[in-house]
């Protein structure tokens, strides 16, 4: 089976809630940190009626 890439913006009609207001006034940054430890892998399953 072949991974593809989606943005949720192909397949459903996203708007912005965000006034341009707000939207100039707050933003978020993404900065990379190498000090975290390692993420762990938890396997299992879940019930989907459970989300």
């Amino acid at each position: 089976m072949k991974n593809t890439e989606f943005d949720i913006d192909d397949i459903y009609r996203v708007e912005d809630i965000l006034s341009p207001q707000h939207k100039e006034k707050y933003h978020i940054d993404i900065t990379p940190n190498a000090d975290l430890p390692e993420d762990e892998i938890h396997l299992g399953y879940f019930k989907l009626d459970k989300i």
